[in-house]
């Protein structure tokens, strides 16, 4: 049987095809391979939803695959139970199908009486239990365990697009999710028949493939996929129509992506719903924007070469099949518009789909309440009336909830009317330098070219910014519009964020202003004071930067005045001032909020500038899900660049609330949900430009941080440049490796600073922040007093929520489920389990979480976390 090479299950051949020429044919991939295993329930998914195809897969697994692919799947649910191998118990969720696989033929045991069901799978048994299953080890002579499987699988085919160098090797998932997907295309190997003396034969019977057989899939004609995409066509998000017929959707991925497209279609037949669970198309498909339509046979792409039209062509718009008609075929409908072209296999168009969104723009803001999904271009999709089988969502290509889009995620719509919708979300960006921009010949829309690579636009034309999407110009269209993309963005390096499509919607320069520019940057101000105890009158300003840095300068500015109305704090016998500029009260900069300086030559600050901001108001002021804040200037949208601070000490050993001594910055997705816990007994403050928020400021000294990490340092002092130091350390898990970071925090940056990091050939347990990028460490904190301890261990009882420490002498000390264990051996360190936590082993006990399980100091709960067994 020819091999089924083009199945599409998961792969994307139209929607979110985001290079823009498909590939000539279907090469299979293991998304198709589960795709398909998926639909017919052969193999299930984590919880997660995911697959996770490089891992290994165990003999129970694999046992419980063959099972299915046999559909003797309900047969293994009555006879679980005893099995014949003494380490498989009655209970073992797999004592089923191992049952039924053995009485199959298809696996054995071990000599020892074993199955060893938890033991990973390797190639060579993954094979031979697919060449038992199809009935072929009853076709060779005295086979050799595994060379002959090996042999005669390569035979049949069913190694086809798996990737294996070594097959005593542990197999991965996504290997055998192929091997078992080839095998379902693979005729069996079965009794054909019996003599009249009763003698019977064996062999194959054409089309007899253990898809028909054992799956009860039905294979039907070439023919078209129609009235796909509720959006498009109004059928709900999980049936199709073929040939006219409607079907149960059953291929993982939205219909829509397949509308237009002619082809074989794969049914099963089983209960009560006729499922379609997998499609080979004719031939090949491209997509591109068109270029021109020359005569009534003939259609070019840009970048592709034409292509010639069959005789009874179709055309489909909105998930409707129209006929051939030359009429419509022409450039004033086509050209400029994104189609997908569905070929024969001589190359010929059989088929020109159009998609063109109802609606495309960037998200502005979810509210999973009402359910709506409001757009920077004003528009507002309404799906609280709208049924759930009449709407459907996917993000990055796989199935999403309204929960999944964010605000700045790209967005096209099609809505056949109010109560039906098909939403396609997208957050891909690609940055680069652009290196030119041209009107396309149909002057609809853009051509650009960033790092060698074409993108286009749709006709409608591109937003564009200059401030890192902190203000959006209206669309740029057209041969109108080339200047201003020439001034703006041609030579530079820029960021363009695609739709669904892979067109360009948005393009832009810059970044946020919430970073340093050629104006200066934005920090917090801790404190305006003057310091007179030089005898003059020198105004000071402390700030902290965003990366957490704490910095004084001077303010060396004429044009800023200061008011004794706004005392800040005394240094010596001058009084702490607001700055003012120009004597405007209006433009006055505090201590206790952000604003932007600019330096001078002398590194002195030159100006201040007020950011924006309002205090929270109304209630459920804080949206931790969609990423926004309530204030009494509207919703602020909170995104990857958003600071949330609050005060780790007040002034004046903690006394005086006009100061900050020392102040935390926090990334949003860190401290957002603090700050929902928080807002309606503290208050908080935010600052914004437009609608974007920039930074949150929160009057509670509790910690909100989660950006810090737990490792024990195992080495100091390690010389990593020219006069830089770092330490060697190593964080908890079992994949975890000794890795060395250079220092940067100012506390322990000597070499001499970080032996305090050892203690009596002992490495301490730190809380520690790694840079933007994870190549440095940049705060390191020790957790100290009664955060850490030490004991000899009795013993230990697991409850239900934590493990009860009883030391040789003294109290009981708890440590939570998840602890992480460490075990210093005259080898070193290395990771370990409470099973080290052992009679007579001194312990060492670290407090590093708070009651949410965040990383933080002072954890307040006295439950500890990490655990360092002393085994020298």
């Amino acid at each position: 049987m020819k091999k089924f090479k083009r199945i599409i299950a998961l792969v994307t051949v139209a929607m979110f095809v985001l290079s823009f020429a498909a590939p000539a044919a279907f090469a299979k991939t293991t998304d198709d391979a589960v795709g398909r295993l998926n639909a017919l329930g052969i193999v299930v998914g984590y919880g997660d939803g995911s697959f996770k195809p490089e891992q290994n897969i165990t003999r129970a697994e694999y046992a419980a695959i063959v099972v299915q692919a046999l559909g003797l799947g309900e047969a293994a649910k009555y006879v679980k139970g005893n099995t014949k191998f003494k380490d498989v118990k009655a209970d073992h969720w797999a004592s089923g199908v191992i049952n039924v696989a053995v009485s199959q033929g298809i696996l054995a045991g071990y000599p020892d009486g074993t199955f060893k069901p938890e033991k990973n799978v390797s190639y060579n048994e993954a094979i031979t239990m697919v060449v038992r299953m199809l009935g072929y080890a009853d076709t060779m002579d005295n086979p050799v365990y595994p060379t002959s499987f090996v042999a005669k699988a390569a035979e049949l085919k069913i190694l086809d697009d798996m990737s294996v160098t070594d097959y005593a090797a542990p197999a991965t998932r996504g290997n055998v999710f192929m091997l078992a997907d080839n095998a379902l295309d693979t005729e069996i190997w079965q009794l054909t028949g019996t003599d009249n003396d009763g003698k019977k034969h064996y062999g194959t019977i054409p089309g007899d493939t253990l898809l028909k057989v054992k799956q009860k899939v039905t294979e039907l004609a070439d023919n078209y996929i129609t009235d796909a995409g509720i959006g498009i066509s109004g059928v709900s998000n999980d049936y199709v129509k073929f040939n006219g017929t409607e079907y149960k959707w059953s291929l993982g991925k939205s219909a829509m992506d397949f509308v237009g497209l002619k082809g074989k279609a794969y049914i099963q037949d089983k209960g009560t719903d006729k499922k379609f669970v997998a499609f080979k198309p004719v031939g090949s498909i491209i997509t591109g924007k068109v270029d021109k339509v020359n005569g009534s046979t003939k259609i070019k792409l840009y970048g592709q070469d034409e292509k010639e039209l069959v005789s009874d062509w179709v055309y489909v718009i909105h998930g409707q099949k129209n006929a051939a008609d030359t009429n419509w075929f022409n450039n004033t409908n086509l050209q400029g518009h994104w189609v997908t072209l569905a070929l024969d296999d001589n190359g010929k168009v059989v088929s020109i789909i159009m998609k063109d969104p109802d609606g495309a723009s960037m998200v502005k803001s979810v509210n999973t309440s009402d359910k709506k999904i409001e757009l920077k271009n004003a528009a507002t999709i309404d799906l609280k009336n709208v049924d759930a089988k009449n709407q459907e969502i996917y993000k990055n290509g796989k199935p999403a909830t309204l929960a999944d889009i964010k605000a700045g995620d790209t967005l096209i719509y099609y809505s056949k009317d109010t109560s039906h919708y098909s939403i396609y979300v997208t957050d891909t960006e690609v940055k680069g330098k652009l290196e030119s921009a041209a009107a396309c010949g149909d002057n609809k829309s853009f051509k650009l070219v960033i790092d060698g690579k074409t993108y286009y636009s749709r006709p409608e034309g591109i937003y564009t910014s200059t401030d890192g999407l902190d203000s959006i110009s209206t669309k740029v269209a057209d041969n109108s519009g080339l200047t201003d993309l020439g001034a703006d963005f041609v030579t530079k390096n820029v960021t363009v964020k695609l739709d669904a499509l892979g067109l360009v919607e948005y393009l832009y320069t810059g970044t946020a202003s919430d970073t340093q520019d050629a104006t200066g940057f934005d920090a917090f101000v801790n404190e305006i004071y003057t310091d007179t105890s030089s005898g003059n009158q020198n105004a000071k300003i402390v700030v902290t930067k965003l990366d957490g840095t704490k910095v004084t300068y001077d303010i060396d500015n004429d044009d800023y005045t200061y008011d004794t109305n706004y005392p800040r704090r005394t240094v010596d016998s001058g009084i702490a001032k607001r700055a003012v500029i120009n004597a405007t009260t209006s433009e006055a900069v505090y201590s206790l909020t952000f604003a932007k300086i600019s330096l001078n030559s002398a590194g002195k600050v030159d100006t201040l500038t007020n950011i924006s901001s309002a205090p929270n108001a109304a209630t459920n002021a804080v949206n931790k899900d969609q990423n926004y804040v309530v204030t009494t200037v509207g919703n602020k949208f909170a995104d990857s660049n958003t600071k949330i601070v609050r005060v780790k000490k007040w002034g004046n050993n903690d006394t005086d609330q006009n100061f900050a001594y020392e102040v935390e910055i926090s990334s949003w997705d860190s401290g957002k949900g603090f700050l929902y816990d928080n807002w309606s007994s503290t208050g908080f403050t935010a600052y914004y430009k437009d609608s974007k928020l920039k930074y949150v400021y929160i009057e509670s000294t509790a910690s909100i941080s989660s950006d810090y990490l737990e490792a024990y340092v195992d080495a100091t002092g390690v010389v990593v440049g020219s006069g830089k130091f770092g330490i060697t350390i190593l964080q908890p898990g079992d994949n975890q490796s000794k890795q060395t970071y250079e220092v940067t925090d100012s506390n322990y940056n000597e070499a001499s600073e970080q032996a305090a990091l050892k203690t009596s050939g002992r490495g301490e347990v730190i809380i520690f922040k790694f840079n933007n990028d994870k190549t440095k460490i940049e705060k390191i904190v020790v957790p100290t007093g009664t955060d850490n301890i030490s004991l000899t261990v009795d013993s230990y009882d697991t409850l239900s929520s934590v493990y009860d420490i009883k030391p040789i002498s003294g109290s009981n000390v708890q440590a939570t489920k998840d602890v992480k264990v460490f075990v210093l051996d005259g080898n070193g360190i290395k990771a370990g389990s409470m099973s080290d936590v052992s009679n007579g082993k001194t312990i060492y006990l670290y407090n590093t979480k708070d009651k949410d399980g965040k990383v933080t100091n002072p954890p307040g709960d006295s439950i500890y976390d990490v655990i360092v067994v002393d085994a020298r």
